[in-house]
This record gives C-alpha cells, structure tokens and sequence, in this order.
C-alpha cells in the first residue's frame, strides 16, 4: 500500500507541479491581457484624435482648393491684362523713340531737345596716343640696293656757276622708295 501511496503522491506532486506552471502561465496571460487591454483603449484614443485630425485636414485640404482656384483664375487674369499692358508699352516706346532721323517728322518738330549725340564706351587709359616708347615698328625698310636708280636733275639752272661744268651740287638731299602695286582682276 506503501508504494500506491508513493505512487500517488508522485502523481499528485507531478499534477501541483504542472498546476502551478498552468497558474503561472494564466497570471502571465492575465497580466499579458490586462496590458493588451491598456494599449488597446491608448489606441483607440490615439485613432479618435487622429481622425479628428483627418477631419480637419479634409477641411483645411476642400478650403485650400477652392483658394487654389480662384488663384489659378486670378493670374490668368492678371497675365491677360499684362500682355495688354505689354502691348501698350512697345506702342507708346516706339511713338517715344520717333524723332526726325527715324521718321517722317521734320527736324523743326524736334525743338531743342535734340537726341543725344552716342558717346565712346571706351575709357582712357593714361598714355599717350601713338606708338608707345621700346616698341619695335614694323614699317617698310629701304632696300640698300635698289632694282632701278632713276636720278632726277634740274632741266636747267642758268645761274649756277657749275651748270657748264657738270658738278651737281646737292642741297636738300632725300631718298625715296617706289612700290609698284599690280592691278588684281577678281577671280
């Protein structure tokens, strides 16, 4: 009988054993489900108010399209008017710019207010005009020795005393070089 006995008590520790893991569970769940709950009703909370939000976003959204239309109505509009504008500019700007040099109006319509004479853009820059000091010129050199030398004597100097002797006396002496440029026909 002992050993039923034994038997027995093992079975009834075993099954103490395993209510006391299904209690701990079910506190565990319990706890788990009183949390759950918690979260749940902050989240519900936290659905309400965004749906308020929602709400007020719809409205704010329906008010700011309706703003966007008249808007859009308003510039179509005003671009109406700036191109009538525009037109009414060029016109007005071309009468302005008439004077008696770009139309048919007589220099008289002017009175004395003539149109500016154009200025020079350029400024100045401080030297002096002409060939600056320690430039190298680059004009044409005298060839030292000449393809033709075609000397020119007076005709007749009746009151030169070397005028029968033949001695040439030279005064105001100057040499001169002669380019012959040919006539170029267009191709």
């Amino acid at each position: 009988m002992f050993s039923i006995l034994g038997r027995a008590d093992q079975k009834y520790n075993a099954l103490f054993e395993s209510y006391k893991i299904l209690q701990n569970e079910y506190d565990a769940l319990r706890k788990g489900y009183s949390n759950l709950q918690v979260e749940n009703n902050a989240l519900r909370d936290e659905v309400a108010t965004l749906r308020e939000e929602n709400k007020t976003l719809r409205e704010e959204n329906t008010a700011l399209k309706e703003t966007v239309k008249e808007l859009t109505a308003s510039i179509a509009q005003i671009n109406g008017t700036l191109k009538d504008l525009a037109e009414k500019n060029a016109k007005l700007t071309e009468i302005v710019k008439r004077n008696s040099h770009n139309s048919s109006q007589p220099p008289s319509s002017e009175g004395y207010a003539k149109p500016p004479v154009p200025k020079s853009l350029r400024t100045k820059s401080g030297k002096k005009v002409g060939g600056q000091q320690g430039h190298e010129g680059h004009g044409l050199t005298l060839n030292r020795e000449p393809d033709v030398l075609i000397p020119h004597y007076p005709k007749a100097c009746e009151t030169c005393p070397y005028h029968e002797c033949g001695v040439w006396v030279a005064k105001g002496l100057r040499k001169q070089a002669m380019y012959t440029i040919l006539n170029l026909e267009p191709c």
